[in-house]
Parts: structure tokens; sequence; C-alpha cells
């Protein structure tokens, strides 16, 4: 028989979770520096007015905003397995004491 109490682990909770933790938070990382190098090459485009420096300020946003809706669809999905909800408008986190 399987395991019982508090230890018992469904694979399929798991799965979803590990999956969804590998891509939240590098997409969060990967979001913020996109709009950073966005932020960046807007300032020396309006500096300099060096066309190279928008058209690497454009792409950069597409960028940004393809791994924020990354970040925004992986987020719900382990916070449904973790906390039981897709999104919990309480202030405080479920894990704060």
């Amino acid at each position: 028989s399987g395991a019982r109490g508090p230890y018992r682990v469904r694979v399929t909770t798991n799965l979803v979770s590990m999956t969804a933790g590998l891509f939240h938070a590098p997409a969060a990382w990967i979001t913020e520096l996109a709009f950073g190098l966005t932020a960046v090459s807007s300032a020396i485009y309006l500096w300099l007015r060096d066309e190279r420096a928008d058209a690497v300020a454009v792409t950069a946003a597409e960028g940004g905003m393809f791994f924020a809706a990354l970040l925004l669809l992986a987020g719900p999905l382990w916070g449904k397995v973790a906390w039981g909800a897709y999104w919990s408008w309480e202030p405080r986190p479920p894990t704060s004491p």
C-alpha cells in the first residue's frame, strides 16, 4: 500500500509544482533584465539619437513581454500547488505566522 500521513505525495502535483518553479524564478530575472536593458537603451537613444539603441530597446521590450507572460502563467500554477489557490487577495503570504 502507499504512504500514509502527512508525507503522502502526489506525483502529478509535484511535477506541476517543480515545472512551474523551474520557469517562474528564471522568467522573473530575465524579465527584470530585459526591461532594464530597455530603459538603458532608450536613454541612450534619447541622448545620442542612435537608431541601433532604439532597435535594442524594442527587441528587449518584446523579449521582456514574452518572459513576463511566462512569469504570470507559471506563478499561479505553482501557487495552486503550494497554497491551494491560484491567487489570493490576502495581504499576508500563507506561510507567515
